[in-house]
């Protein structure tokens, strides 16, 4: 599947198969940060999933890519 069509379902409420298995909280559309953790980690709101969701969040409010070393460039 592709990445597209992948986020499509998952932020249109088409993957309620992550309520049958092991989540951190319940599943709903329309949430992005789950959606992102859930490509990460297989399973929505996991421990995993919740440490990369914050690391993607830091980065991005950080602004990372405007650092000297961003992808080692520094």
């Amino acid at each position: 599947m592709a990445v597209e069509s992948w986020w499509r379902r998952c932020y249109g409420g088409g993957t309620t198969w992550l309520n049958d298995v092991e989540p951190g909280r319940q599943y709903a559309a329309g949430d992005a940060l789950g959606c992102m953790g859930m490509w990460f980690a297989g399973r929505w709101y996991t421990a995993g999933a919740v440490v990369y969701i914050g690391r993607v969040t830091a980065n991005r409010n950080g602004r990372a890519w405007e650092s000297a070393d961003f992808l080692g460039h520094g």
